[in-house]
């Protein structure tokens, strides 16, 4: 007696962690299916792209800024050969302003406008002390 287990056909796209803020990696999977050798292409703004490296059953892509921004929508297109059906799935690319980078940037620049109206201030009260007390009875102690 001999047991045997059929999957239904899938194609899974992933976003990989990637060790930089500036580029996304990306594997997509065709599963369930004998493996050959499949067709791989990456869609983004309905360009194709050609930097990516594919294996018989997975893709991988790799892209740095500027070749991606926050809220790309990519497509991984599978198309297998024995049946010729093509597979496709989208993934949207995550907004990264909840990132560090995007709040130490955000709070320097926010302490340095402080900083700045604060001198500013410092620098108007101390002037009108020393000048306007001089000037205010009308007598010039100078």
């Amino acid at each position: 007696m001999r047991l045997e287990v059929k999957v239904s056909p899938s194609l899974t796209l992933q976003l990989m962690n990637s060790t930089s803020s500036s580029c996304v990696e990306l594997l997509c999977s065709l599963q369930g299916l004998e493996p050959q050798r499949v067709n791989f292409t990456w869609i983004r703004a309905a360009q194709l792209l050609h930097h990516y490296n594919s294996s018989n059953m997975s893709s991988f892509l790799k892209l740095c800024k500027p070749n991606w921004t926050d809220g790309d929508t990519l497509t991984c297109r599978a198309l297998y050969p024995i049946n010729d059906i093509l597979y496709m799935k989208n993934i949207t690319l995550p907004s990264n302003s909840g990132s560090p980078v995007h709040f130490i940037v955000t709070g320097t620049l926010l302490g340095l406008l402080i900083g700045a109206a604060l001198f500013i201030e410092v620098y108007y009260q101390c002037h009108i002390a020393c000048h306007g007390q001089s000037t205010a009875d009308g007598n010039d102690t100078s």
